[in-house]
C-alpha cells in the first residue's frame, strides 16, 4: 500500500483523478485540511507532520508520497519543511531520528525505519508551472475548452484598476491578488464555460469531488467524471507530476 499525502481538497480529487487516468491502483490520496483556507508558507510542520505519523503507523504502507505546490518557495524551502515534519512525525513515534536520511531533491526515495522491523520509502513532489506556481495554475495551463466566461476576467481587471484598486503581483501589496485571479480563472472556467446553460449548474456537477471523481444523481444513477474532458491530461506540463506518481505503481 502507498499513501500519498496534499495540501488539500481539490489536489486530493486532482491527484486521485491522474492516478486512476494513469491506471495506478495502490496507493490513496490524504489531504491536509487545515491548507485549504490557510496560505502555505504560514502552516506549521506540525500539521504535516500527523498526516506522515499516520501514514508510517498505516498497517503495510509501503511508499509515502508528499505533493505540495512551489508557489514563490525555493525546492530547498520546501524540502527543509518536508523534512522537519519527518522529524516531528518520527520523535512522537518515540522512534530515532538520528542517522535516519532525509530528503535532499524531489522525485527521489529515501528509506525511513519507522519502527524496529518497518522501512518506509519517502519522496516528494512540488506541483508548478515553470518552477512556480500551485495547482491552480497547472489547471488554467491543462484548460482544453473555450474560456470566454473565464477570460472576461481581463476586462474586471481593467475595470478595477481604472476605478483605483490594485492588482498585486508577486512581492506586492494590493486589493487583489494575482494567485486569487488565477483561482476565479479557473473556478468561471470549470463552472461557466464547461457546462452549457441549459444545464443545471448545480453543486455536485460544480465541485472538484463531481468534476474529478463523479458523483451520485439523487435517483441514484451514477455521472461519470467531466474533468478529463474539460482538462487536458495529456498536456506536456503534467510529464513531471505523472512521472512522479508512476514511482508509487511500480
Amino acid at each position: 500500500m502507498n499513501i500519498l499525502i496534499v495540501e488539500s481538497e481539490n489536489d486530493q480529487y486532482f491527484v486521485q483523478a491522474l492516478l486512476n487516468h494513469e491506471k495506478i491502483k495502490n496507493s490513496t490520496v490524504w489531504s491536509i485540511d487545515k491548507f485549504e483556507h490557510q496560505p502555505f508558507k504560514e502552516g506549521n510542520p506540525k500539521e504535516l507532520a500527523v498526516k506522515i505519523g499516520s501514514a508510517f503507523t498505516t498497517t503495510g504502507i509501503q511508499k509515502l508520497g508528499i505533493i505540495f505546490d512551489i508557489d514563490q518557495a525555493t525546492v530547498d524551502e520546501r524540502i527543509k519543511y518536508i523534512n522537519e515534519a519527518i522529524k516531528i512525525a518520527l520523535t512522537k513515534q518515540d522512534f530515532k531520528t538520528e542517522q535516519q536520511p532525509i530528503l535532499t531533491k524531489s522525485n527521489d526515495f529515501i528509506a525511513l525505519q519507522t519502527d524496529e522491523y518497518s522501512t518506509v520509502k519517502v519522496a516528494c513532489y512540488f506541483t508548478n508551472i515553470d518552477g512556480k506556481g500551485e495547482l491552480e495554475d497547472v489547471l488554467k495551463e491543462i484548460a482544453s475548452q473555450e474560456s470566454i466566461f473565464a477570460n472576461c476576467l481581463d476586462a474586471w481587471v481593467l475595470c478595477f484598476t481604472q476605478k483605483g484598486k490594485k492588482l498585486a503581483k508577486t512581492g506586492e501589496t494590493g486589493d487583489i491578488k494575482e494567485k486569487e485571479l488565477t483561482k476565479l480563472w479557473v473556478e468561471m472556467y470549470k463552472r461557466l464555460d464547461t457546462i452549457p446553460k441549459t444545464n443545471d449548474r448545480n453543486d455536485r456537477k460544480t465541485n472538484w469531488a463531481g468534476v474529478w471523481l463523479g458523483y451520485k444523481n439523487p435517483n441514484g444513477s451514477w455521472v461519470e467524471e467531466r474533468g478529463s474532458k474539460i482538462f487536458n491530461l495529456e498536456h506536456e506540463s503534467l510529464k513531471e507530476l505523472k512521472e512522479f506518481l508512476a514511482l508509487f505503481g511500480e
